[in-house]
């Protein structure tokens, strides 16, 4: 009779921190929110090198991007955590000229914008079903849609939170 008293409360005891560890570790886990700090020049003056910053991860598991809305991916090129803006979002069509940038026939970007690889000059491109375009606010010393191309919406780590 003692022995399953004692069974039964070693039994309990192994229960209680197996559920509180799991727990623990659930809720560690699933914290939306992602802290990082800014290292390049790409979204200088908005983000300065070693500004911290927020990346809500469950934002776009609910809405779609937004024009002008900053977010957080993997770079296609070198795989490194990569804020940007967006630009453009699904249907809007992107025109590239040597200085200008139009998005809908809209001039957007104006200047040294530095000619890119990725995009035909003077051709439009129209931003394909669950993509977008994004680009730095330091344009002309940016890594961005116009070396890698669309970014795809399954690609977003999160929204960027000022």
């Amino acid at each position: 009779m003692r022995w399953n008293i004692l069974r039964n409360t070693v039994i309990i005891i192994l229960l209680i921190l197996v559920v509180g560890l799991i727990g623990f570790k659930y809720k560690k886990d699933t914290n939306p929110i992602y802290s990082a700090t800014v290292t390049g020049r790409s979204m200088v003056p908005t983000f300065n090198p070693d500004d911290k910053i927020r990346i809500d991860t469950e934002y776009y598991k609910k809405y779609s991007p937004e024009v002008d809305e900053f977010v957080a991916f993997n770079s296609p090129d070198t795989d490194v955590l990569t804020v940007k803006r967006v630009k453009g979002i699904y249907g809007d069509v992107i025109m590239i000229e040597e200085r200008a940038i139009y998005i809908n026939d809209i001039l957007k970007v104006e200047g040294d914008i530095r000619i890119k690889p990725f995009f035909e000059l003077n051709t439009p491109h129209e931003i394909p079903i669950d993509h977008i375009f994004v680009l730095g606010d330091n344009v002309s010393n940016s890594t961005d849609s116009r070396d890698f191309g669309f970014i795809n919406n399954n690609q977003l780590i999160g929204r960027v939170i000022k």
